[in-house]
């Protein structure tokens, strides 16, 4: 019985193991030229032919961090979209000031050895003169430059 007991116990504990591995991508996430240097949340949002699913991640400058479970669906032939969500509030000399960005994600760039995402927010007024927003209900841009992939914006003259 005490045989019994201690193979369920490591089968267990084994599962809690696997569970809890962590994926760290080399990631730089800079919004409106300013790299975001504290800790945050973000969500991957995947879509496969039957389902919609949120999978959380970390980011601290340098690191985009989930669990390697997540990482394997996102980059699995099943996945047929995948959204990075980021939504913060970030405080500028006693300021607020409120982010909520979601950008179409390509499984390629995740398999780069670095990603750098540029967020422009369209309501400054130096980024609206530069750019066009990405559609009439997102007043933001973006663009990546990866290791294998340089993703620019035209900029307006």
């Amino acid at each position: 019985m005490k045989k019994i007991i201690v193979i369920c116990f490591l089968l267990l504990s084994s599962k809690n193991l696997v569970a809890q591995e962590i994926k760290n991508l080399s990631f730089i996430l800079v919004v409106d030229d300013e790299i975001i240097s504290t800790k945050s949340k973000l969500t991957f949002i995947i879509s496969t032919d039957t389902s919609t699913e949120n999978l959380p991640a970390q980011y601290y400058p340098g690191t985009l961090s989930l669990s390697k479970l997540d990482y394997e669906k996102l980059i699995s032939p099943a996945t047929k979209t995948i959204y990075l969500k980021y939504h913060d509030t970030v405080y500028v000399d006693g300021k607020a000031t409120y982010y909520d960005f979601e950008i179409e994600y390509q499984k390629a760039w995740l398999q780069d050895l670095y990603n750098i995402l540029r967020i422009y927010d369209l309501n400054s007024k130096k980024n609206k003169k530069k750019f066009d927003p990405l559609s009439s209900t997102k007043n933001y841009t973006f663009e990546l430059t990866s290791s294998n992939t340089t993703f620019l914006r035209i900029r307006k003259k």
